[in-house]
């Protein structure tokens, strides 16, 4: 895998342990003027639109919905409810209301527009078919966020 950056070819530097910590290129989106639009600018009004989703939209169920894709990601949704340690209900807490409320929107919009549904299906094919790298060697996220009931890999 070639990593390209700044208009050039990088060195092949794939994603590995060294000495127990994940080894990773430094990217244009951490660091530098791009990262401080991202991390001070977008992230934070992204956060804030996809929490408005949250707290406005119905958020979509089973019953209410209709594709089985659709209710897959309802089933990762509610498994994220039941495993995040942070409370998606309180105002305080944007991230998670961001997370759920981009999966809500994600469901909405896969329910109705076949354009985006069609895309989506593509991603995640090309996902499966692909050498993703999830987690490293973790089978869980971090458990300063996540509650471990050792069930992670039956969501």
């Amino acid at each position: 895998m070639k990593i390209f950056a700044n208009g050039e070819f990088l060195k092949e530097v794939p994603y590995e342990r060294e000495g127990g910590t994940p080894h990773r290129k430094k990217s244009i989106y951490q660091f530098g003027k791009t990262g401080k639009l991202v991390r001070y600018v977008i992230k934070p009004l992204i956060l804030k639109a996809f929490a408005f989703v949250r707290d406005n939209l119905e958020e979509p169920t089973i019953e209410n919905t209709w594709h089985p894709n659709s209710h897959i990601i309802i089933e990762i949704r509610e498994r994220f409810k039941e495993r995040n340690i942070h409370n998606a209900t309180t105002p305080k807490d944007l991230r998670a209301r961001a997370y759920l409320g981009m999966l809500n929107l994600a469901i909405a919009v896969y329910e109705f527009d076949l354009f985006y549904r069609e895309r989506i299906d593509w991603a995640v094919k090309k996902l499966r078919e692909s050498d993703w790298i999830t987690l490293s060697d973790e089978k869980e996220p971090r458990s300063q966020w996540w509650a471990d009931d050792g069930k992670f890999d039956e969501c």
